[in-house]
């Protein structure tokens, strides 16, 4: 399942936490979430990349979660 379907699954401070820490590794008990609603850690999956410490976002989902928090800091009527 792509990230766009279980990202807003997450509770909350799941969220946060992975937003306040992209790019580094993956904690298990976030990972467990993440497969509780639809995630798949195979490696087939595009959303994560498995490295001998443990799983780590791929620079796409690092820009999508980067992307989710500049839209969430914008102030409404501020876009051109």
């Amino acid at each position: 399942m792509h990230i766009e379907r279980w990202w807003p699954k997450l509770k909350p401070t799941t969220r946060q936490y992975l937003i306040e820490h992209n790019g580094l590794l993956v904690p298990a008990d976030a990972r467990a979430e993440i497969v509780s609603v639809g995630g798949r850690l195979t490696s087939g999956s595009s959303w994560v990349t498995s490295w001998p410490d443990g799983y780590y976002f791929p620079a796409a989902t690092t820009q999508w979660i980067a992307a989710l928090t500049r839209e969430a800091t914008v102030e409404p009527g501020t876009l051109a």
